[in-house]
């Protein structure tokens, strides 16, 4: 029994255990499969956006090649010392997107429209006669 391999039922014997116990082990070496493989993933995707955004720069002309690397490292720097944690990360990811969303929905068809100049009356045209015009050659707009 102790000299290869042992059996489901084998290891479950000697382990104690029961059905369901074994099942929620099962269950727990697939969940740690899956969280290793989607770790890794996120690794390797975080790596290529880094070296995309490099290259970028180089390409670019903002940074010379020979120190890209190095001030490559001072903006993740910059970026660690901005959000320390990745729960700061997410909190202002997620507010940026609640801004954006608010911002969204104020804009509607008369806002999206919606000008503000100054009005000079020193140009020779007085600020109702401006108006007028404005009601005259637009018709259905608020002014």
């Amino acid at each position: 029994m102790f000299g290869g391999k042992l059996t489901t039922r084998q290891f479950a014997v000697l382990m104690n255990m029961d059905d369901n116990e074994r099942e929620l082990a099962k269950q727990a070496r697939l969940d740690d499969f899956k969280n290793e493989h989607h770790a890794k993933d996120q690794i390797r995707v975080a790596e290529e956006f880094v070296e995309s955004y490099r290259r970028r720069k180089v390409v670019d002309g903002e940074w010379p090649e020979d120190q890209s690397h190095q001030l490559m490292q001072q903006e993740m720097d910059k970026v660690v010392t901005k959000f320390p944690t990745r729960s700061s990360y997410d909190i202002h990811i997620r507010e940026s997107k609640k801004n954006q969303q608010n911002l969204a929905m104020l804009r509607n068809s008369s806002s999206l429209f919606e000008r503000e100049y100054y009005f000079d009356e020193g140009l020779g045209e007085s600020l109702n006669e401006h108006t007028a015009t404005l009601k005259k050659d637009y018709p259905g707009i608020t002014v």
